[in-house]
């Protein structure tokens, strides 16, 4: 009764998706005003390949997973998806709860590493194919750092990922989160042909230019 009661004193709400923007209204009662949070890629920063790294990465091609390493992250999953697959490469850079056991019984196509550079990253991102978005997110901020790079990804057909990824153009959906869904994505993945400046443009849509304009005109509108 005190959320409810304080939630209409707020002059105005802004949700940073789509998802989140119908929560609110259900749950307050109240519209509010949909601003998408920036990314902050540098493409042209440094890149530091990681000697651990370079043979299995080669000349490139492999899938990036950048993510906390939590159960409902679904990391365990994707990694399980892509051992079905051995002529597929799949790089997991994060850190958290579950690295060990995911550790533990990894896959002979599949690396993980934590504690990487942004240079690091940037030549993960930079030689990869595509991104792969397990989780639902609010808003799930990798996918966008990946349409920078001009990257499409392969992500789960739930929350933020349905603002962000543009299916056809900048990526691909699957509908479910287990492992043969993700797999059957991966492998259909592997006759798409993507236009690299279209999915950089659709990156632009999320910049901190963007993102910093829509809020000063909220906050003088309000």
């Amino acid at each position: 009764r005190w959320d409810q009661r304080a939630a209409r004193t707020v002059d105005t709400y802004i949700s940073n998706s789509t998802v989140v923007r119908q929560r609110v209204r259900e749950i307050y009662g109240r519209e509010s005003q949909l601003i998408f949070p920036p990314h902050s890629v540098d493409i042209s920063g440094p890149r530091s390949p990681l000697p651990e790294l370079e043979e299995f990465v080669g000349l490139g091609g492999h899938l990036l997973l950048v993510s906390r390493l939590l159960p409902y992250k679904n990391v365990d999953t994707a990694i399980g998806a892509v051992a079905k697959l051995p002529l597929e490469r799949l790089v997991v850079v994060g850190d958290g709860p579950e690295r060990e056991a995911l550790r533990a019984s990894l896959p002979d196509n599949v690396r993980m590493v934590h504690g990487v550079s942004d240079a690091t990253l940037r030549w993960l991102y930079a030689r990869s194919r595509a991104l792969l978005a397990p989780s639902h997110e609010d808003f799930g901020l990798t996918v966008v750092e990946a349409a920078a790079w001009g990257k499409p990804s392969i992500a789960l057909h739930s929350g933020g990922y349905l603002d962000t990824v543009d299916e056809g153009a900048t990526g691909r959906f699957f509908a479910r989160p287990e492992s043969q869904d993700i797999a059957a994505a991966i492998a259909a993945s592997r006759f798409d042909v993507w236009d690299v400046q279209k999915i950089k443009a659709h990156a632009r849509l999320f910049s901190e230019e963007s993102f910093a304009r829509r809020l000063r005109g909220l906050v003088d509108e309000a």
